[in-house]
């Protein structure tokens, strides 16, 4: 193999390209190419937001927040950082051509797929794909690109030749495909297989969660197979539960004391292939009441045959299930996202997202994967922070970790499970300003450890031993759409979009399906009652020194102000978690307005924030004028006749709910099946013909004038399309 010249040596090409300010990078690099490689990859493809070529000399990296793409040249564990090329908005997979000269990157923003010239560095076309694309892999030859289109619930088949969309292929066995993997396995590489995940569980069809919630049991992940011959649908794998290998007292529900907890697996991001094995990494959810911060989330490795598109019985696994063996048990591996086998040895990286580490895997004989074990129990290695993708190289030698909140690359000794270099990816924003805030914000939202801003403050502030996040529920500051077991009742994850209107800071959401909190801070007391040990009173949560009893939901004081932590944490939710882009963004759906008004919808769901939820007040409130019952702020709720009688919480006491519900913003609600605070609703069209068989609705005759197929298909639609582009309803 060529080798590229030494670093000092293309550190000295690329200043003297940039202050020269003259001649292209493609004349100049080209000579130092080396040979193109074999027409084809050597093993199956699968998504990630860094590639590496073949020669393992260059290294691309998608950074998401600054809508760039960067190449770092390798050398002997140092790098030298060339130019960031701006792509569209949002860059979040990349896939590299095998000859290396063609990069594709999807920009889930702008809903394209950026084609970029590697030689060249510059973006040589954009390809529309639906809304939100997001992972990627190429077949062996290059030929085509598979994208999962997730707001579009469809996959994209990209012919590269032609630089366009050959085939959409809707994924009617599921929503929001996420990840791609497509095989290697055909000598002439005519027929491959591609795998796309459904980011989130579903239930079995025509079923609704309990009167409880969402149970341990109750949902299935789930895997598509695709024909990448045909670009046709051939299979779909079903991902079961797991044991947790922890325990929850049951006996409230007249269970025992100590009975053993479930979980399936939820937020399937990514998918990789080895053989005739398929592992999907996931944030499996534990909903089943009583809540219990051990068993909430867990980090699951589910894995399939690919010869029968089955799960491969015994050898999906619990990775915190190893954590508890630990004496005493060390950092949880809270949000699992990222995963890569090394190519000539049966080990592998998983990546923990909210703790920051990756953990070594180790796969059997029969393709079954188990934490690699030390002296000192997991083998956890320090990454930075955010660790959402992986890839190793050829050798098998190094581990390349893209950290998003970092913004750089861990560089990994996969020999012994070493940090050896560490690269800037893109630049950080500079100390003191709203961009740095903002991802401070981000970096407390994403992780399950947190590092305070206050100097005297304990590292390690957002969960005991790194048990809980905020993301491991609110993905990209949206949901899990899990129906948990909570102590108001069965609550379905809100997403956080709707809370802000960003024009207005005054203008915000009275949070919680029954209006319990006023304040985000609010949130602190999840902290310290879901999350951690409430032993460790005080020296968790992000309210530095301040006892339990110290922290209200909404009177004797306000929880804002306490903390520049949350106020961070504020900064993201406002100014940093957008809605879904619709598929319908930009149709003409004026049809639908008329019967939304008909319908009396927009008395409940109108203007920025798409909800009547609002704070009039500055927290704390005060009565009077501000009426609290039963812990609720009484004046957002609205009967809605979605309460079931006999809903209970975790602690199997009757639920609230009967004074009626604080309505969620539809920015975007139509992405997060199921629907309604018990979820039992399974799609938005079935929320129309609930809604409109109200009985306030029937007395006002509001039924009858919408009864009109065309009518109510048009409305269906108009939902449908809301998202932060569309422009908001007057409040009725």
């Amino acid at each position: 193999m060529v080798r590229t010249a030494p670093i000092r040596t293309r550190y000295l090409l690329w200043l003297a390209i940039f202050a020269a300010g003259c001649g292209s990078l493609h004349d100049r690099v080209k000579p130092e190419l080396p040979p193109p490689p074999p027409a084809f990859f050597p093993g199956s493809t699968y998504s990630a937001s860094l590639a590496l070529d073949s020669t393992g000399d260059r290294l691309w990296v998608a950074n998401t927040e600054t809508n760039t793409v960067s190449l770092l040249s390798v050398e002997l564990d140092r790098f030298v950082k060339g130019p960031e090329i701006p792509v569209g908005a949002e860059p979040t997979c990349v896939a590299l051509s095998p000859d290396d000269r063609t990069l594709y990157v999807t920009c889930r923003g702008a809903g394209t797929v950026a084609v970029v010239d590697a030689l060249a560095l510059d973006v040589a076309a954009n390809i529309p794909v639906g809304a939100e694309p997001v992972g990627c892999a190429l077949t062996p030859l290059g030929d085509k690109l598979f994208v999962a289109v997730s707001m579009a619930a469809s996959v994209a088949v990209v012919d590269t030749a032609a630089r366009s969309v050959a085939k959409m292929i809707p994924v009617t066995d599921g929503f929001f495909p996420f990840a791609v993997a497509v095989s290697s396995d055909d000598p002439a590489h005519a027929v491959e297989k591609a795998y796309v995940t459904q980011f989130f569980a579903q239930l079995p069809a025509g079923q609704r969660p309990a009167l409880s919630g969402d149970t341990d049991r109750g949902r299935v992940g789930k895997v598509t197979v695709i024909d990448t011959a045909a670009a046709s649908v051939v299979g779909t794998i079903a991902l079961g539960p797991l044991a947790t290998g922890f325990n929850s007292d049951r006996r409230a529900f007249g269970g025992a004391a100590a009975a053993p907890t479930f979980a399936f697996p939820n937020q399937l991001n990514t998918v990789v292939l080895r053989g005739n094995r398929g592992y999907v990494v996931g944030v499996a959810a534990s909903p089943d009441g009583p809540v219990n911060f051990t068993s909430n989330t867990q980090a699951t490795v589910s894995v399939f045959d690919r010869t029968v598109n089955r799960e491969f019985p015994g050898a999906s696994i619990n990775l915190n299930a190893a954590v508890k063996s630990e004496s005493p048990p060390g950092l949880f591996l809270n949000t699992p996202w990222g995963m890569a086998l090394a190519p000539r040895e049966a080990k592998g990286l998983v990546l923990s997202s909210a703790s920051n580490v990756a953990v070594m895997v180790t796969i059997s004989a029969d393709g079954s994967p188990s934490a690699t074990q030390t002296a000192g129990g997991v083998k956890r290695i320090d990454t930075g922070k955010n660790p959402r993708s992986v890839v190793i190289n050829r050798a098998g030698t190094r581990a390349y970790v893209h950290n998003h909140v970092s913004r750089d690359v861990t560089v990994i000794n996969m020999a012994d499970g070493t940090v050896v270099g560490t690269a800037r990816a893109a630049e950080l924003p500079t100390t003191g300003t709203l961009a740095a805030q903002l991802l401070h914000g981000e970096e407390l939202f994403n992780t399950s450890r947190g590092v305070s801003s206050v100097a005297t403050a304990p590292a390690d502030r957002m969960s005991t031993n790194g048990w809980g996040s905020c993301v491991s529920c609110h993905p990209f500051g949206w949901t899990d759409t899990v129906v948990w077991n909570f102590g108001d009742g069965p609550r379905k994850t809100l997403p956080l979009n709707g809370i802000f209107n960003r024009s207005d800071p005054a203008d915000q959401r009275i949070l919680n399906y029954s209006a319990t909190c006023d304040e985000v801070e609010d949130f602190e007391l999840n902290i310290r009652l879901v999350s951690s040990d409430k032993t460790l009173d005080g020296r968790r949560g992000l309210f530095i020194d301040v006892p339990l009893g110290d922290i209200p939901n909404l009177q004797p004081k306000a929880n804002s102000g306490r903390s520049p932590d949350w106020s961070d944490i504020v900064t993201y939710l406002r100014n940093g978690v957008r809605s879904p882009i619709s598929p319908l963004r930009g149709m003409n759906q004026s049809a639908g307005r008329a019967p939304f008004a008909v319908a009396g919808c927009s008395a409940c769901h109108a203007g920025p924030r798409w909800t009547s939820s609002k704070r009039a007040f500055t927290p704390p409130p005060r009565t009077p004028p501000v009426a609290i019952a039963n812990g609720q702020l009484t004046a957002v709720l609205r009967q809605v006749d979605t309460f079931v009688a006999g809903e209970v919480n975790d602690k199997n006491v009757a639920a609230k709910g009967a004074d009626g519900f604080n309505p969620p913003s539809l920015l975007g609600f139509w992405a997060f099946p199921p629907f309604f605070h018990n979820g039992q609703a399974a799609t938005a069209t079935e929320v129309l013909t609930r809604a409109l068989n109200t009985k306030a609705h029937k007395d006002a005759g509001v039924a009858g004038r919408l009864e009109e197929p065309a009518t109510q298909a048009a409305l269906a639609l108009f939902l449908l399309s809301i998202d932060d582009a569309t422009t908001p309803e007057v409040q009725q």
